[in-house]
């Protein structure tokens, strides 16, 4: 199969139209697999099959194995609460049955080139009527840098709207399900994709200025979940948590910072130039 620069969305969904088996794997091209990874997922007969995984640095070494409640799922609820914060989203840590994902018409969103996994993971939640979750970590995650990189891709267009859309999608399914913490969740979900990563990519495409701010800071959404993080944040004791999200706002906070002093030296040095062409054609 040979695509031209259509995007992971759609080479994907080009996998998926043309498979012949029974089940779907993502793998990534970085990862590896234990020889018995897939003996191990064969042995399960749901519409989605969840693993856990190792995650390994870029020199193989280990550093530690993700794991999950072994079992068979009905209730999606219990499922969700199982899997979020550890392989909700990832692809490559879901084995999806070939003909549920036909009957039910559910292909990635090709409008999305960043998260749309979480919105297959969301769109595949919603139908299923089985699930099991295999008792292995035979898939090996490999983790480039300490994993805490500013941006690990740059979008060359404005992605709060497509962010904003996805987190307001996982808002009303985490909703629907009444998952207890599903306040806390979309705070720090909206926080860090919606308000940081959209800031972040704004400051290294050159989109950033105040207008993009208050555009994301002043969006209704955005700002009914400040007012929940806030009172969440005072209530919550999780330090950890807080942690997390302090450090996701102070690199926003300071990528907005240093913006504004390049900023500021790009036009000092502009104006400079200019004196100094106006100097020369006048001695000229």
């Amino acid at each position: 199969i040979h695509n031209s620069n259509k995007g992971v969305a759609h080479s994907r969904n080009c996998g998926i139209d043309e498979a012949k088996g029974d089940y779907i794997v993502f793998v990534d091209s970085d990862d590896y697999l234990d020889s018995n990874y897939f003996e191990r997922l064969s042995q399960a007969d749901a519409d989605l099959i969840f693993t856990g995984y190792t995650r390994e640095n870029s020199s193989k070494h280990y550093q530690n194995a993700v794991n999950l409640t072994p079992g068979y799922f009905t209730d999606i609820k219990k499922l969700y609460m199982n899997i979020n914060g550890k392989v909700f989203g990832y692809m490559w840590a879901m084995c999806a049955n070939k003909s549920f994902l036909d009957r039910n018409n559910i292909r990635l969103n090709e409008n999305y080139s960043f998260r749309e996994d979480t919105l297959f993971a969301i769109d595949c939640l919603e139908k299923v009527s089985s699930a099991y979750i295999c008792p292995s970590v035979a898939y090996h995650y490999v983790q480039y840098g300490d994993g805490r990189q500013l941006t690990s891709k740059v979008y060359d267009r404005d992605i709060f709207d497509e962010q904003l859309y996805i987190t307001k999608r996982l808002f009303a399914f985490v909703q629907k399900l009444g998952i207890p913490d599903a306040e806390r969740q979309i705070s720090y979900d909206c926080y860090r994709h919606c308000v940081y990563k959209s800031i972040i990519n704004a400051v290294y495409t050159g989109q950033l200025n105040i207008s993009y701010i208050k555009k994301v800071l002043n969006n209704d959404f955005v700002e009914e979940r400040r007012i929940k993080f806030d009172k969440l944040w005072l209530e919550n004791v999780d330090t950890e948590w807080k942690s997390e999200m302090t450090r996701y706002l102070n690199k926003a906070v300071y990528s907005i910072y240093f913006h504004h002093i390049l900023l500021r030296w790009h036009t000092l040095i502009v104006a400079f130039l200019h004196r100094l062409k106006a100097t020369i054609i006048k001695k000229a």
